[in-house]
């Protein structure tokens, strides 16, 4: 009956929900500390995919933003579509390594210059919640869906540890920064130690911003990804 094949179903979607450091830690009841590579799972050859392989016409539910003056200001175009999240593009400025510095009113014209000409239209746009200015220019410069992200770090890394093991997350190759710095996106032994899983902030702007625009706008795919 369809009540008998409740209880396995249920537990298949629990385990799918936790991979790499919380499998071991929930479902295998090991314990361990948080080391080592947060996305242990990521494989180019299974998640990457060419920009000609992302489906047409895909419904984009997010864009997440990594705020930065000093380090690299990242953001993340995020879409659903047959059943998965595809990372269509990104744009990043690295200010260190241009040695220009743009102000909030500079990296809100370069952004939505970048949309406009893509025709880029995010249903939500999921800031820093740090760069409260940087989220009020936008507001001010008209930019639709705006609103803080969603910055509780060990749910939003698990909601991408859970994608990326179930093969439901996809990344085109235009996203050349994420790509590279997803590999070394580590946790902090350090903090671990103290009892708190957190990554290593270096290098993490492209990572972050995944992460908001992935966890942000849960509510918006989760039902149509599971």
């Amino acid at each position: 009956s369809a009540s008998d094949l409740d209880p396995p179903m249920g537990l298949a979607a629990l385990e799918a929900e936790y991979t790499g450091l919380w499998r071991r830690r929930f479902i295998l009841g090991e314990w361990c500390i948080a080391e080592g590579s947060i996305y242990s799972m990521w494989d180019p050859a299974r998640h990457v995919v060419l920009p000609s392989q992302v489906p047409d016409g895909l419904r984009l539910v997010s864009l997440g933003v990594d705020y930065g003056t000093r380090h690299p200001f990242a953001a993340m175009l995020v879409g659903v579509a047959e059943g998965k999240l595809w990372v269509t593009d990104e744009w990043v400025h690295d200010g260190q390594a241009t040695k220009v510095q743009l102000a909030p009113t500079q990296y809100s014209k370069a952004l939505r210059e970048w949309l406009a000409q893509g025709e880029r239209r995010p249903e939500g746009v999921y800031v820093d919640p740090a760069a409260a200015d940087f989220n009020r220019q936008l507001w001010v410069d008209g930019v639709p869906g705006v609103t803080r992200a969603d910055n509780d770090v060990a749910p939003g890394i698990r909601s991408i540890a859970s994608l990326l093991g179930a093969g439901k997350l996809q990344v085109s190759a235009r996203c050349e920064r994420l790509i590279q710095g997803l590999p070394g996106y580590a946790w902090d032994e350090k903090a671990a130690k103290l009892g708190q899983d957190k990554p290593i902030k270096v290098a993490d702007d492209e990572a972050d911003a995944l992460r908001y625009a992935v966890h942000s706008s849960k509510w918006v795919w989760d039902d149509i990804v599971r």
